[in-house]
């Protein structure tokens, strides 16, 4: 079965040349022929508990063009990746993280989000619902949209 794997991963049509890293990898260990080792390298590259040294910093909100759902797409697998690198966070934490990588553009809405925080009770399990990680998108959105209707005409 090792063997049958080994073959199967150094042909170019399961793994395309253009993947060198793993390619490289495939090359070193062919004097072993053991293809466990090659799939555990492989894994190595992008599997977050072989990774001991890595760091990984949130997303931010300009690399995604401020589109504030896009963002939480990329957050959400940040987060993920941290609980799988055994980082887990707090819902407060959570919420913390996701504002701190906001740009400027958003700066209304943190502010209304930090009085909230402030206002929640750091001992208290129960997250209020616009504070749910799941819900800031749409919190934030909203509020940015109070804000923006607050705003005087402008006459140019």
């Amino acid at each position: 079965m090792e063997s049958a794997l080994y073959q199967k991963s150094h042909n170019a049509d399961v793994i395309p040349m253009d993947y060198t890293a793993i390619r490289n990898i495939i090359n070193q260990l062919s004097k072993y022929n053991d293809s466990y080792e090659v799939l555990y390298e492989m894994l190595e590259l992008v599997h977050p508990a072989l990774q001991l040294d890595a760091v990984f910093l949130p997303p931010k909100s300009v690399d995604c063009e401020d589109n504030i759902h896009l963002y939480y797409q990329r957050f959400d697998a940040w987060l993920r990746y941290e609980a799988y690198a055994n980082h887990p966070y707090s819902a407060r934490e959570q919420v913390n993280h996701f504002i701190r990588e906001l740009s400027p553009t958003f700066a209304p809405a943190v502010d209304r989000i930090t009085r909230l925080l402030d206002g929640w009770n750091p001992f208290n399990n129960n997250i209020p619902e616009a504070l749910k990680i799941t819900a800031l998108p749409n919190t934030i959105e909203r509020y940015m949209m109070e804000e923006s209707e607050k705003l005087p005409p402008c006459i140019c």
